[in-house]
């Protein structure tokens, strides 16, 4: 729960300017989504566990029923996705969002 208050927040009316701006001054732009197997995604996909720690870096999350829409996608660096037991494919994204900044901000 701690984790959001060490986290900037940012509201913009262009993210995709606003994403290219920041990597431009080396953020690293990371995405959590399930992989997507046979897409060009594949090779910067990997699971949340494997993640190695950055110092600044923007993460990128969807809504559950849509994801991150793919122009915004493919501005990412890496993608991450949180590995599931027994065919469960999806969480709830302030879920998912509190997985992924627990273990990224550790």
């Amino acid at each position: 729960m701690g984790s959001i208050f060490s986290a900037k927040i940012v509201l913009t009316e262009d993210i995709k300017y606003f994403i290219e701006n920041q990597k431009q001054k080396g953020f690293k732009i990371i995405a959590l989504s399930l992989p997507r197997e046979g897409s060009k995604f594949q090779n910067i996909t990997k699971s949340l566990y494997d993640f190695i720690k950055v110092d600044k870096f923007i993460l990128i999350v969807g809504n559950e029923a849509d994801g991150i829409d793919l122009e915004y996608l493919s501005l990412a660096d890496e993608i991450l996705y949180i590995p599931m037991k027994n065919q469960i494919d999806s969480l709830n994204v302030s879920h998912a969002l509190a997985i992924a900044l627990s273990h990224i901000l550790r």
